[in-house]
């Protein structure tokens, strides 16, 4: 990936100049049909240029015309810049596309003058701001001793602050009324800070909300003590399960081109995301069909029977017991028959049962991806690839114990109970 600097060059300048140059035409000509062709007049070397510096009234006209072609030159940006540019953005798609349309009004007589102006003033556009307090998470959690980074990269980072009774802070995103319901609970909350447009920033705040109150619940379901945090050699941290969340965040604001070969990264990555949309979900059907794509982004693979091959990889790896194998199989393959079922228009009974037990799985698969992959990078080995993972699971599949590096996790009472009946 890149900066904003890096991308705004010769590349995308050429881009511009092509597209610059289809609007061009279709301005003059419908200069011309609305009577202003006068207007137009040849330069030195012969190209057709507007002679109309000091007439507001038909540079209104060629910028209105302009803002109708956003549609041609948005996909140069989207592809040329916000794909390639550094994670979490500094600048939005919108912030570039009103500067092009803004500052590209008419032929200059050199082009690249205009796109040296544009590129001044998009590079200036982001400034060093800082977030309003963003919830997270709310519950008794004692006061955090100094701000806990989540996120770091070159240009912004991600604090965790927090211990604060909800009514003290008066500035705090909340999206609904049911979030003053805590008002005698403490809160943790986040803060970004980095160089940003305004635009920018409130995408960030929302992406950051997003995604750690849908990783502090799932993680109450593996820990429902207090958040605890330890301290060693590198300083303060979470404990349990909560520790991961740090991973998660790096995971979602990963630099991984969307080009790039299948990889774990990439796969936890998608995981988070598509849990992030299955908690916003109102409908119960969409949000457990959800949770099983999350399930499947992390350890699914091409080939006949997806239902049968994700239940018999997910219960290698989260069900150590051989003799409870058969019963984590039937229940996975259960709730993704019943996310099949959803999303083809049948009703299945319980949907809100198995939609929480869908998210308890696959924030379960995700703890277990990021512990394997904690494990890999510790023990000095190379970054695990999706078929490695698949190797590792086929060897264990008829043997007892879990995936090296793997906790045992609350996803077990699922289907324990079925094989301690009677």
């Amino acid at each position: 990936m890149a900066t904003l600097e890096s991308l705004l060059g010769e590349k995308l300048s050429e881009a511009l100049q092509e597209v610059n140059s289809y609007i061009e035409k279709f301005v003059l000509r419908s200069l011309n049909e609305a009577g202003f062709g006068d207007l137009a007049r040849s330069d030195e070397s012969g190209e057709t240029v507007l002679d109309c510096e000091s007439d507001f009234d038909v540079l209104s006209v060629i910028y209105n015309l302009r803002a109708t072609f956003r549609s041609r030159y948005e996909p140069v940006f989207q592809a040329l810049v916000m794909d390639e540019l550094d994670h979490p953005h500094a600048i939005t798609l919108d912030d570039l596309c009103l500067g092009f349309s803004g500052h590209f009004k008419k032929k200059w007589s050199e082009f690249s003058e205009t796109f040296d102006v544009f590129r001044s003033a998009m590079l200036a556009l982001p400034s060093w701001r800082r977030s309003e307090p963003v919830m997270t998470a709310t519950g008794k959690y004692a006061p955090l001793p100094t701000p806990l980074v989540l996120f770091q990269s070159s240009e912004c980072q991600i604090l965790l602050v927090g211990g604060l009774p909800v009514g003290a802070i008066e500035k705090i995103n909340m999206s609904t009324d049911d979030d003053y319901r805590w008002i005698n609970d403490n809160c943790l909350y986040a803060i970004i800070e980095g160089p940003f447009t305004a635009p920018a920033l409130d995408r960030v705040s929302q992406q950051v909300r997003s995604v750690l109150r849908s990783l502090f619940s799932a993680f109450k379901e593996f820990d429902e003590r207090p958040i605890k945090l330890v301290f060693d050699e590198t300083g303060m941290k979470f404990a349990g399960c909560y520790k991961l969340i740090p991973d998660c965040l790096a995971a979602y604001f990963s630099d991984t081109p969307q080009k790039k070969k299948d990889s774990m990264d990439r796969r936890i990555r998608n995981a988070v995301h598509l849990l992030v949309e299955a908690d916003r979900q109102e409908h119960d059907a969409v949000g457990l069909a959800l949770c099983m794509s999350a399930a499947e982004a992390l350890i699914g693979k091409k080939g006949p029977e997806i239902a049968g091959m994700i239940a018999d990889s997910a219960a290698t790896i989260l069900e150590p017991e051989l003799a409870r194998r058969a019963a984590a199989v039937a229940k996975i393959k259960k709730l993704y028959n019943a996310r099949s079922m959803l999303l083809h228009g049948s009703s299945v009974a319980g949907e809100p049962r198995a939609r929480q037990e869908a998210r308890l799985l696959a924030s379960s698969l995700l703890i277990a991806m990021l512990e394997r992959r904690k494990f890999v990078a510790a023990a000095g080995f190379d970054p695990e690839t999706p078929d490695d993972l698949q190797r590792e699971i086929q060897k264990l599949k008829f043997k007892p114990g879990q995936l090296t590096g793997v906790s045992d996790l609350a996803v077990r009472s699922l289907w324990q109970t079925e094989t301690d009946a009677p």
